[in-house]
């Protein structure tokens, strides 16, 4: 993900000729910290599991199923190894379509039964046949492509869509305030009394208000936003990992293994053996 001084906005580069981003994403298992963008995101994915977390709910999503994003909405996601469908449609281009796109989200069910409706598995099938189209590139792919794309959007907003309040959408803007300070700063030593004084507001309201803007405590994003950073230098790196640990802020190594257990499924010497021996087996090839 790039960063840029919007920290945690989410950076996206369209392909050009068809004026969104699709691609099909193949993830080890891992994080990704709460950002956001300016797309409407959908992500179908194909192998494997991926959760997101967003607007105080938790979504688990096993192959053939999607989620949609609305813009401006934090999210974040914990992954198994997964290869997954990934559309991502900027507001400048959809709303020449559909007015205030901006206010969208999504009520996707989440329930077998739903999910097995004609609309929910008509959006699946335009999602992989406009991906298909979109790699094989045969002569007319554009207007194939774009047809298949926006009878899969015509669909999802029509049955899935709900417009929220502009004042919701401006309140976003505090705590993308504290998540950009969070992120500037989490090597760092950060409590809830401390954010609170910082941003003007009571300890326990803080707690509360992240919670429900996140999707989880204030505590455990620290830790899983600083195990996102211990996990790439176990990848590329010899330092010790104890000392990994403390160089992104992480004290308490008992609790820091434990969660890091918990967020990759394996230990940080098995992740770091693993990619190393990765990279012997790619420099004997």
């Amino acid at each position: 993900m790039t960063i840029t001084d919007e920290k945690r906005h989410e950076i996206i580069t369209d392909n050009h000729d068809v004026g969104v981003r699709v691609f099909v994403s193949q993830e080890s298992a891992g994080f990704k910290a709460l950002h956001w963008h300016h797309h409407l995101e959908i992500v179908l994915v194909l192998e494997g599991q991926v959760t997101f977390r967003f607007e105080n709910q938790e979504v688990l999503l096993k192959p053939n199923e999607f989620v949609a994003i609305g813009s401006e909405v934090i999210h974040s996601t914990t992954n198994e190894k997964n290869t997954s469908l990934v559309l991502q449609v900027p507001v400048t281009y959809l709303e020449n379509y559909w007015k205030n796109c901006e206010l969208l989200t999504f009520n996707v069910p989440y329930n077998p039964s739903e999910k097995a409706s004609a609309k929910y598995q008509e959006i699946v099938s335009c999602l992989r046949q406009m991906t298909q189209i979109y790699v094989e590139k045969q002569p007319g792919y554009l207007l194939r492509f774009t047809g298949q794309m926006m009878e899969a959007l015509y669909t999802l907003i029509t049955t899935y869509s709900i417009s929220v309040a502009p004042e919701n959408v401006a309140d976003q803007s505090r705590i993308k305030d504290l998540l950009r300070y969070i992120y500037e700063h989490y090597d760092e030593t950060l409590t809830v009394k401390g954010l609170a004084e910082r941003f003007h507001y009571h300890p326990d309201y803080l707690s509360r208000y992240f919670k429900e803007q996140a999707g989880l405590p204030l505590t455990r994003y620290l830790y899983q936003l600083r195990l996102q950073y211990v996990y790439q230098d176990l990848l590329h790196g010899t330092t010790a990992i104890e000392t990994i640990f403390l160089q992104h802020g992480i004290t308490n190594k008992k609790l820091g293994m434990q969660l890091f257990k918990e967020q990759y499924g394996t230990t940080p010497l098995k992740i770091r053996k693993h990619a190393q021996q990765s990279e012997v087996r790619l420099k004997s090839n």
